[in-house]
């Protein structure tokens, strides 16, 4: 007796999700006689067909197990299928199955064919869970069944291999369709598709996609997270326990769908070369002591155990991430763990990839091959980005590192890459004192880059003629070819030639360091090198250079994968800086967020220039509560660390513009009695520490001194041709010129600084100097001796200014009536209790008086959503509906004021 489930096509899954890619993929099948659905345990092969074949006229449907693996009961099930599809029309041929008359399968599908000759109906015949099947007999039959069934007809397969069914033949005859591994696993959107239906409450897609990268779009482990998960808080722990394999149904499911039915031999053998992130034939040898592992990885890749080839040659194999996890649990409970892990650590010493080895040498804690990899392979690892390793591997090693000068400089080093100088002085005079005690000798070239590690030091605080003094004694001290230290001692030097507003020579010193670095595959140093040159070539006003260098430095750090390191976020936070000055708020927004997750990992002290740079736009969008919050921040970290005095400029500049904005006057004239006064300002760090200063004197009225100051600034920059710097500073100029009633140097002044921007590509800096310049700037624009050019640069910045004829309206709430208002003893009480901001008065106004969101937009000079963002705050403290009870209030307070 049959039973009855196994040909009849199961129920869909009401918490299935739709899955157009695939179907698509499906849906061209007129001339394919198979569909292959071929992936491991757990990837939907069956509802991805169960949800396809639902859209075809006539299925005949087979699910296949273990005991289907024998010729006579295969026929019975498969001719029964067959025969419940078509209308009875193969009588003859289900009665020689029932008796059991036929010699083998080859004769019986001769003898179907032969009967069914006439029937015109279509189709198409699933055969679940194939991987059942291991007789050849079966195998050949079924390549008969396909070849000469009726051209209406198509076979569906859903198996866990690849079925021995003439699959390259059919694939040149273009009548195979494939759907592997790649194509069934979730992509971002089925993913989110699919916990909007099963979950009950709301999940963020970056988690999504966090969850879905970790589990390499497994459809089971999603489907276990959604089963288990009973709230936001609890699906982000199921997620995570599922992302590291270490889930019990997990482990329970993998167990008993793919690893219990293996063989002993094959258990055993995964569970040797589990431990490997990568792993190829040679060595499943060497660990196991056969002969045969590239045959044998490709065997366990055919049969679906979750082994997938890294390349086309198939050389190298990885373990889908969970079923690893599921490995290294069972694995665990050996004794002879760490054991093995030595043993592959010692291989892949031996082939001389420290990188492999890593993670097994930090599994065994055994000190001697800790520093072992250290000695041989530290320098390597470090220059590959694995800095939290290194920190794992000193932190086993303790106090041992310190006999080792070797190790003493990585270590070093390691806190220097990160902006840790203030760890670098002190270790290093624990060192000397630990070298000295214990009688332990420097050699020549330890001691050359002693100096080059102070060099490094020094230039990052500033110290440039300190910092030149210890990189050529480093150079000098090198006797032969040592081309990290080589490169470090050069590229010291190209810093101290750029801060000397050395430019050209600073550029080409580091192209020698980049050249350098390349040669030597040391690419966070070539990297560093290439941002230098994009800096120096921005300063030279050569835009357009600068900007296809950045671009291939960009390329350089993510092909190297370096774009996790605190390095990365030098370009990034490059070309949010470019953003905003050309005005692109959201775009310098955003990228300075992504500066911000990457430079989070590393600690506070690296998000100084990211808080500066986010404080600015803050303002810009007139949002003062977030402006304080990050000048706050910025305020903190100047206290507690030590800056390269580029970030300190930059966070100055910060905090002058939230004083300014707020008004706040004391402050200005506290910071501008103890802010850096640098004597020469021959590089832009330098001068942005004036032109700060410069600020402050015109907030506080000093214009005379802003203007001598301005001058000499000019003149510094025009001797190192920092052509960027010279047209702000003629900005700068023109504006305190018409401070001074001066118009006639104010408008001489701009109209430099006009002839200059046509190269330098500065505009909003025209800008941000406010509306008093655009009576100057069309007075220059009227004037005949004024080249094409410049006029219509001229023209390009009154639209960005959104200059209008017409007369801007007077605000209806100013200082004075605001005043007035809130002293008024009818003042409402909401209005008294609850103050509106400056900016907030000043939309209620623009409200008032009529203007539209893009109206006060344009006017205010913000974005759209800044000003629904003010609209909405006014409304809630207010307490208002909308844009009528907001004018009503408006006419009562200004009653008031009168």
């Amino acid at each position: 007796m049959l039973i009855a489930s196994k040909i009849s096509q199961p129920d869909i899954l009401q918490s299935l999700i739709d899955r157009p890619r695939l179907h698509d993929v499906l849906q061209h099948c007129d001339s394919t006689k198979l569909i292959l659905v071929c992936a491991p345990a757990g990837y939907s092969k069956t509802s991805t067909i169960l949800q396809w074949s639902k859209t075809q006229p006539n299925v005949a449907w087979y699910g296949l197990d273990k005991f289907d693996d024998d010729q006579h009961r295969f026929a019975s099930y498969l001719i029964q299928t067959i025969y419940n599809n078509i209308q009875s029309a193969c009588e003859k041929t289900l009665q020689m199955v029932q008796q059991r008359s036929f010699a083998n399968l080859t004769t019986l599908f001769t003898q179907l064919f032969d009967e069914i000759n006439q029937t015109q109906l279509p189709l198409t015949l699933v055969l679940d869970d194939y991987h059942c099947i291991s007789q050849p007999e079966i195998h050949q039959a079924m390549k008969l069944f396909i070849k000469y069934m009726p051209a209406n007809w198509k076979v569906v397969i859903s198996s866990r291999i690849r079925p021995p069914l003439a699959l390259s033949s059919l694939h040149l005859k273009q009548e195979l369709i494939e759907v592997n591994t790649e194509m069934l696993a979730f992509d971002l959107k089925e993913v989110t598709a699919f916990f909007h239906l099963r979950l009950n409450f709301e999940i963020d897609s970056d988690t999504l996609s966090q969850l879905k990268n970790r589990v390499e779009g497994w459809p089971s482990s999603l489907q276990l997270v959604a089963l288990t998960a009973k709230n936001p808080e609890h699906f982000l722990q199921c997620a995570d326990q599922v992302a590291r394999s270490q889930h019990s149904h997990l482990w329970d499911y993998l167990e008993d769908e793919v690893f219990e039915p293996l063989s002993e031999q094959k258990k055993q053998l995964l569970l040797d070369i589990a431990p490997l992130k990568l792993v190829d034939g040679e060595m499943v040898n060497q660990l196991t002591g056969r002969h045969d592992g590239q045959e044998l990885l490709e065997q366990f890749e055919a049969e679906g155990l979750f082994l997938i080839a890294q390349d086309v040659q198939k050389q190298w194999f990885s373990f889908h991430s969970l079923f690893k996890g599921f490995l290294l649990h069972k694995k665990a409970k050996s004794p002879d763990r760490q054991g093995d892990d030595y043993k592959i650590a010692k291989i892949w010493l031996q082939r001389d990839m420290p990188i492999h080895a890593l993670p097994h040498v930090l599994y065994t804690q055994d000190i001697e091959l800790v520093t072992e990899l250290l000695l041989e392979s530290g320098w390597s690892i470090f220059h590959q980005g694995e800095l939290s390793s290194l920190d794992l591997c000193f932190e086993l090693l303790g106090q041992g590192f310190l006999n080792h000068p070797k190790l003493i400089l990585l270590k070093a080093w390691m806190y220097q890459i990160r902006h840790q100088n203030d760890q670098v002085k002190p270790l290093l005079e624990q060192a000397r004192a630990w070298l000295e005690q214990h009688h332990i000798a420097i050699p020549v070239e330890l001691s050359a880059e002693f100096d080059a590690l102070e060099a490094q030091v020094a230039i990052s605080q500033g110290k440039v003629e300190t910092a030149l003094l210890k990189a050529n004694s480093a150079m000098a001290q090198l006797t032969g070819e040592v081309p990290r230290i080589s490169i470090i001692a050069q590229s010291v030097i190209g810093e101290a030639y750029h801060c000397q507003g050395r430019l050209h020579q600073a550029f080409e010193q580091q192209e020698t360091v980049k050249q350098l670095s390349v040669k030597h595959q040391q690419y966070q140093s070539a990297a560093w090198a290439m941002y230098q040159q994009v800096e120096l070539l921005y300063a030279q006003a050569n835009k357009q250079e600068a900007e296809r260098l950045l671009q291939v430095l960009i390329g350089l750090i993510k092909e190297h994968n370096l774009d996790q390191l605190p390095l990365f976020t030098f370009p990034l936070h490059f070309n949010a800086l470019l953003a905003y000055q050309n005005d692109d708020l959201d775009l310098a927004q955003e990228l300075s967020e992504q500066v911000y997750t990457i430079a989070s990992l590393y600690g506070d002290q690296w998000l100084l220039s990211c808080y500066s740079l986010q404080a600015k736009i803050a303002l810009e969008q007139g949002d003062e509560a977030r402006g304080k919050a990050l000048v706050e921040n910025i305020e903190r970290l100047l206290h507690s660390k030590q800056y390269h005095s580029d970030w300190v400029a930059n966070a100055n500049y910060a905090r002058l513009k939230y004083w300014r904005f707020t008004g706040d006057y004391c402050a200005i004239r506290q910071w501008l009695e103890t802010a850096p006064e640098p004597e020469t300002a021959f590089n832009r760090f330098d001068q942005c520490h004036c032109r700060n200063r410069i600020r402050a004197q015109v907030q506080l009225g000093q214009l005379e001194q802003a203007k001598t100051l301005c001058l000499k600034l000019i003149n510094d920059a025009r001797q190192c041709q920092l052509q960027v710097e010279i047209n702000r500073n003629q900005i700068l100029l023109s504006s305190i010129e018409l401070k001074l009633n001066n118009k006639a140097s104010a408008k001489a002044s701009l109209a430099m600084a006009l002839d200059a921007s046509l190269f330098t590509g500065l505009s909003n800096c025209f800008i941000r100097h406010g509306q008093k310049l655009i009576p100057l700037l069309l007075e220059l624009e009227k004037e005949v001796s004024v080249t094409k050019a410049v006029k219509e640069k001229i023209s390009q910045l009154l639209a960005l200014a959104k200059y209008s004829p017409e007369q801007p309206i007077e605000a209806p709430f100013d200082a004075i009536k605001v005043s007035k208002i809130l002293e008024h003893p009818k003042v409402p009480s909401l209005v008294k209790n609850i103050p509106l901001t400056s900016r907030e008065w000043q939309v209620l106004g623009f409200i008032y008086s009529g203007y539209t969101n893009d109206k006060i937009s344009q006017t205010m000079k913000v974005a759209p959503t800044t000003v629904k963002s003010h609209i909405r705050n006014i409304y809630q403290k207010l307490g208002l509906t909308g844009r009528d009870e907001a004018i009503d209030l408006s006419n009562q307070l200004l009653s008031l004021s009168y």
